[in-house]
């Protein structure tokens, strides 16, 4: 599938394991999410990888508005989240955002590395491994601000950024915005000679 990175598709699945990751189908789509990231798919163009990935984990497909968790054993007791209204409503509104070279990084092994995103006079935290899913040098990211969800490839992609304090933003805002006018500053002059 285009514009998709498929091996790290199947490596995110494979981390969300059987705890966190639902898979269904509704009106000839399916959707696979671990809750922070989504993909959305017309049932005819799952990848042969992540439909592998999937029924390594399940040992089933869902049939059309059948939902499969490993959490809950009884499928009749789960329903399709409704509000993916909410989610993809965002998308009437999207504008491009761009993908920086620049990456937060954390002592911590359970914070995420966050892949910075320029949005108008924003900054947007995506967790690193999460946008690595789709190809990051091809791919523009469109979203509506801050706190909305970060959609790629048509809506076919989506994650949600991570929240932060205010308070240290505009510092980091401020540091970022100067290195990428810098950034341009010299890919101008490169271009030029």
């Amino acid at each position: 599938m285009q514009g998709f990175n498929l091996k790290q598709v199947c490596k995110q699945i494979k981390a969300a394991g059987r705890n966190n990751i639902l898979w269904w189908r509704n009106d000839g789509r399916f959707y696979i999410t671990n809750r922070h990231w989504i993909i959305r798919l017309p049932d005819d163009k799952l990848p042969r990888e992540i439909l592998i990935q999937l029924f390594s984990i399940f040992a089933e497909i869902p049939a059309d508005g059948q939902i499969l968790s490993a959490v809950v054993r009884n499928k009749e007791s789960i329903s399709i989240p409704k509000d993916l209204d909410i989610v993809y409503g965002h998308m009437k509104n999207i504008k491009p955002g761009k993908i920086t070279p620049f990456i937060k990084t954390s002592e911590s092994k359970h914070i995420p590395n966050l892949r910075v995103i320029q949005y108008k006079d924003q900054i947007l935290y995506v967790n690193d491994d999460y946008i690595r899913m789709v190809d990051i040098e091809r791919e523009t990211p469109y979203c509506t601000g801050k706190h909305s969800p970060v959609f790629f490839l048509d809506g076919t992609f989506a994650v949600l950024p991570m929240r932060q304090d205010d308070r240290s933003r505009n510092e980091e805002t401020e540091f970022i915005n100067s290195k990428l006018i810098a950034a341009t500053m010299v890919d101008a002059a490169a271009a030029n000679n």
